[in-house]
């Protein structure tokens, strides 16, 4: 298997039956397939066995590219070791041992029922050898494949593979971006990646719009006008909530090149006021019915991935473009005094070669602006400007490394709440400490933050495991900054068992009670806190990450664990 420049990933499905043969699927430099390798010696030597049809593309197989470094899945029937299965964007099969290989899907529903698009793992069960399927549609499973030929799919025929989706109530959707309507009627919209927007209208979810659902806002004016978009700045909108009417909206005004996920803001000051980003800002004054450019940025060239619009007046506009490291675009930011018409460039003091991930407004003072850094750069989270962007201060402060995917401030105040890949953070206004707010959540990433008063409401969009709510007042009445939370030390003291001590006597009264939580957020320890020092045994857990979690009435403090054999 060539070692550089022409495989660019490797993956393996071993026979159960006869362990001896082994495949490799392997993907090209365009994400395709470049070929299927066979060993009938358990991989101590191999043969190019299979590179008729590129069986990673879209269609036919007949096509250059693919999707192989993001969906593949590799399988050998557990009791034919001739039965081969791949799948990227759709599913093959072979029953000659990956000499020829037939389809059993296509992601489209043009020629019949089928399963969702883009494979990536599939498993038989040992008991019931029936086969379970995981893809970007959620997990499905039949008793039974058969394949189909092309010939005859075009002649008419349909997927001969009945399958079931098993994906109801398992709350896994990734989100994008969330929206809600600013009213008491707790509508929400929510771009998902692969499976549309959801709208949920105050009473039921459904799927609108389609392709993979990004950005998207609400009308808080008219209950039934929903607006949503698919990637790269494809924007629709409905007049009645997604049920019929779906219209294509000219937001991209001069054909430029747009970002995956577009940006899309609303201004409430004045409702029928939104701002969409693409290599320039496009503006509507009739809640995305028609756009127009109104001023031009002196940009790089590179598409806008973040706005934000002040909450005290339409004509403050700030908006951000991502570094791209092929092009060789900076990260910038773009500050807009006369609703979008005339933009200064205000990047100095920004880190420019970091991605520029979201950029907020203060409520009360459209000078204050803060800006959000993804990546793994230590201590590059997020900046503050009192000034409209004329200077930065660093404000990452403790925040750990991780991506900040988005900011937003609680209403009416300057406390910051920051979405990150590991939970939900504040930085309460006048204090130097971001608290953990992710009580509650699982142990996955945060998209977005929706924020609803007159719902009491704030929404967080995840990526992986759903969208979440909780009441606004829990987080606008919360004291949440524990002076204690630096003077906690973990100690081994042998295999599996573990000091807690707390050295600072002010602060060793102050908590009551420890939790230990796994990475997907399951508490599975817990003991009361008596003392300063506190011993813990956790032999029976696996080794692996945890966190530990102490709390007191002023909040909680948390530590890393790792878990050694």
């Amino acid at each position: 298997i060539p070692t550089s420049n022409e495989v660019q990933r490797i993956k393996i499905a071993i026979s159960e039956s006869d362990p001896a043969i082994m495949y490799a699927a392997t993907v090209n430099v365009e994400s395709g397939l470049y070929g299927i390798y066979k060993s009938i010696n358990s991989g101590n030597s191999w043969t190019l066995h299979y590179t008729d049809l590129n069986l990673l593309d879209a269609f036919e197989g007949t096509s250059t590219g693919g999707q192989g470094t993001y969906d593949l899945t590799f399988h050998v029937d557990r009791a034919n070791a001739s039965k081969v299965y791949i799948g990227g964007v759709n599913l093959w099969m072979s029953e000659d041992g990956a000499a020829t290989f037939n389809p059993v899907s296509n992601w489209t529903t043009y020629y019949g029922p089928t399963i969702h698009a883009d494979m990536h793992q599939m498993t038989q069960s040992p008991l019931t050898n029936e086969y379970f399927m995981c893809n970007d549609g959620g997990l499905y499973k039949t008793d039974f494949i058969q394949s189909e030929t092309w010939d005859n799919i075009n002649a008419g025929n349909t997927w001969p593979t009945v399958w079931q989706n098993l994906s109801n109530g398992m709350q896994i959707t990734s989100f994008y971006r969330l929206s809600s309507s600013k009213s008491a009627d707790d509508r929400v919209i929510a771009g998902a990646q692969d499976n549309a927007s959801a709208y949920y209208d105050g009473t039921s979810w459904k799927a609108i719009f389609g392709g993979d659902g990004m950005d998207n806002y609400l009308s808080p004016l008219d209950p039934q006008l929903v607006i949503g978009s698919s990637q790269y700045g494809n924007f629709y909108y409905s007049t009645d909530g997604g049920v019929f009417s779906v219209y294509e909206s000219p937001a991209n005004v001069n054909g430029e090149d747009a970002d995956w996920t577009t940006p899309l803001e609303g201004c409430y000051v004045s409702p029928n006021t939104l701002y969409a980003g693409f290599q320039q800002v496009s503006s509507s004054y009739d809640e995305g019915i028609s756009w127009n450019v109104d001023g031009f940025l002196n940009s790089t060239g590179a598409p806008m991935t973040a706005l934000a619009v002040s909450q005290q007046t339409c004509d403050v506009v700030c908006a951000l473009s991502r570094v791209n490291y092929f092009n060789g675009y900076p990260s910038r930011f773009y500050y807009s005094n006369d609703a979008a018409s005339t933009w200064s460039e205000r990047t100095e003091g920004l880190p420019d070669s970091l991605y520029l991930s979201s950029v907020a407004i203060g409520p009360m003072n459209s000078n204050e602006i803060v800006v959000a850094v993804s990546g793994f750069s230590e201590g590059l989270k997020v900046f503050k400007s009192t000034n409209a962007g004329n200077s930065w201060q660093n404000i990452s402060l403790n925040l750990g490394n991780f991506p900040v995917n988005m900011l937003k401030f609680l209403p009416n105040s300057n406390t910051i709440l920051a979405a990150t890949d590991a939970g939900l953070f504040m930085l309460t206004e006048g204090q130097s400490t971001w608290v953990d707010q992710s009580n509650g959540l699982p142990n996955v990433i945060v998209s977005d933050i929706e924020i609803n008063e007159n719902a009491n409401k704030i929404y967080l969009s995840t990526f992986g495991r759903g969208i979440w709510a909780c009441d606004l007042s829990l987080l606008t009445s919360v004291n949440p900054v524990n002076p204690c939370t630096d003077n906690i030390e973990i100690r081994q003291l042998g295999s599996k068992s573990y000091s807690i001590e707390i050295p600072n006597s002010g602060c060793n009264q102050s908590f009551s009670e420890l939790e230990v939580i796994d990475i997907q957020g399951k508490l599975v320890y817990k003991a009361k806190i008596t003392d300063a020092q506190t011993q813990i045994n956790l032999s029976q857990l696996n080794s692996g990450l945890y966190f530990v979690r102490l709390i007191s009435k002023q909040g909680s403090a948390v530590q890393r664990l790792v878990i050694g054999e």
